[in-house]
């Protein structure tokens, strides 16, 4: 996709843990979404997850400092979605994802 029409994507917690420092090999999906060619949706209930699950990893300051870089992005769009799909049965918890997803209309 072009930088005129960049990919729409939802990220799971884990797959932007391990991209979003540049020490990892796959940084360069947060290097693609920091570059604008990547357009990144995300709802409450993934923004509580992520802010959870960083702040297991990294202290409360370096939390803050990435999310607070990657959320004023301009091509990070927040999505209240309205619909909950219940597709995935084994991991409930990662509805959250699809139903941001549809109601974006990702990639």
């Amino acid at each position: 996709m072009s930088i005129n029409n960049p990919l729409k994507i939802v990220v799971d917690t884990n797959v932007l843990l391990v991209r979003i420092l540049p020490r990892f090999s796959y940084y360069k999906i947060f290097e693609e979404i920091q570059s604008g060619k990547v357009n990144v949706y995300v709802s409450n209930d993934i923004v509580s997850e992520y802010t959870e699950v960083f702040s297991r990893r990294y202290t409360p300051h370096i939390t803050e400092i990435l999310l607070n870089t990657l959320f004023n992005l301009p091509n990070v769009f927040f999505i209240d979605p309205k619909f909950q799909w219940k597709l995935i049965e084994l991991d409930p918890d990662d509805n959250k994802f699809v139903d941001c997803a549809g109601a974006s209309s990702v990639d």
